[in-house]
C-alpha cells in the first residue's frame, strides 16, 4: 500500500483575517487523496499555527487506518520539536506516523489552501 503523505501548511494574513491552516493528503505516488483548509482562531504567530497544524495532522493520521503516514511540513523548527519531544511519546502507539522537513518550494499545495481559506 505505500506510505501516505500528510502536508501541511499555515497561513498568518494581516489581522482582520484570520490565521489558517492547509492540508493534503496524498498517496505513494502522488494522488492527492483529500484535502482540506480551514480558518484557526489563534494568535497571528506563524509558529503557533504552525504547531497547531502539525496537531491537526496528528490527530488525522491517527483516526485514519493507513499503513504508513509521513507528515511533512516547510516549518523547520516545529518538525525537529515534533521528532524530539513528547509527541514521540504520543506517538509510541502509532509507529506508523512519522514527520520530516521539506523545504518550502516542494510544499506548494498546502499553503495554496492554508492562504486559501
Amino acid at each position: 500500500m505505500g506510505t501516505f503523505k500528510l502536508n501541511f501548511d499555515g497561513a498568518c494574513p494581516r489581522p482582520p483575517a484570520l490565521p489558517a491552516i492547509g492540508m493534503i493528503l496524498g498517496n505513494s505516488d502522488g494522488v492527492v487523496m483529500a484535502g482540506q483548509a480551514f480558518l484557526v482562531g489563534v494568535p497571528h504567530s506563524a509558529s503557533v499555527v504552525e504547531a497547531l497544524a502539525i496537531a491537526y495532522d496528528v490527530r488525522l493520521a491517527m483516526s485514519i487506518d493507513l499503513s504508513r503516514v509521513l507528515i511533512e511540513s516547510d516549518c523547520w523548527n516545529v518538525v525537529q520539536q515534533f521528532n524530539i519531544l513528547d509527541a514521540r511519546q504520543l506517538l509510541a502507539a502509532h509507529p506508523h506516523i512519522s514527520a520530516r522537513f521539506i523545504h518550502q518550494e516542494v510544499n506548494g499545495a498546502a499553503p495554496a489552501l492554508a492562504n486559501y481559506a
